[in-house]
C-alpha cells in the first residue's frame, strides 16, 4: 500500500540523483512526535533516539543526517549552513502533518520554507521527500524534484527513499491540484 502511493513532482535521473561523495540527508519534522504518523498518534506520545528516517537512509545511503525541528530555530539554521557548505548535495525531507484534509490546511513554517530555498539557491538541494500531506509541495523549490509519500510510518519512508535513489517506480498520482512555489 505505502509504495503505490509514492508519487513524483518533476522528474529524476532514472538511477537517482547524483549525490556525490558527501551527501546531507536533512529532516524537518516536529520533534516532539517525530516518525509517528497521523494513524500511529496517540496523545502525548513522543519518540526518542534516531528518526526512522535517518535510519532508512543509513542503510541505503552513505550520507551525514541532520535533524531538525520542523520550524527550525536560528541555531539549527546556522549548522545547516555549516554542514550544507561541506556537503557535496543535500536531499531534503519533511513531514507536513495534515492539521485538515482539504485546501491550504498545511503550510510549512516560514524558516522551514526559507531553509529549503536557501538549500535550492546553493546549487545542492538535488532532491527532497515530503511526506503526510502533498499541499505542503507548494512551499518547496519548485525546480527540485520531489517524493511524496502518503504517511510518515516507516513503511512509507522505506518506499519514498527507494524511489528517490531509483530502486523503485513512482507509481501514484497527486489526489490534488498543488501549485509549485
Amino acid at each position: 500500500m505505502a509504495e503505490a502511493s509514492v508519487t513524483l513532482s518533476g522528474s529524476l535521473p532514472v538511477a537517482g540523483p547524483q549525490l556525490g561523495d558527501s551527501p546531507l540527508l536533512v529532516i524537518c519534522d516536529d520533534l516532539k512526535r517525530y516518525g509517528v504518523g497521523i494513524a500511529e498518534e496517540k496523545e502525548g506520545q513522543a519518540l526518542e533516539g534516531t528518526h526512522p528516517l535517518a535510519v532508512i537512509a543509513a542503510s541505503q545511503l552513505p550520507c551525514d543526517v541532520l535533524v531538525c525541528n520542523e520550524d527550525p530555530s536560528d541555531a539549527e539554521l546556522q549548522v545547516l549552513d555549516e554542514k550544507v557548505a561541506g556537503a557535496s548535495s543535500v536531499i531534503g525531507a519533511t513531514f507536513a502533518h495534515i492539521l485538515c484534509y482539504k485546501g491550504e490546511g498545511v503550510r510549512l513554517p516560514a524558516a522551514q520554507v526559507e531553509l529549503w530555498r536557501s538549500a535550492a539557491a546553493s546549487g545542492k538541494l538535488a532532491a527532497m521527500m515530503l511526506f503526510e500531506s502533498p499541499y505542503a509541495l507548494s512551499d518547496l523549490p519548485p525546480a527540485v524534484p520531489v517524493v511524496i509519500g502518503y504517511g510518515g510510518d516507516v513503511f512509507t519512508c522505506t518506499a519514498v527513499m527507494e524511489a528517490l535513489l531509483g530502486k523503485r517506480s513512482c507509481p501514484g498520482r497527486l489526489p490534488v491540484t498543488v501549485k509549485r512555489g
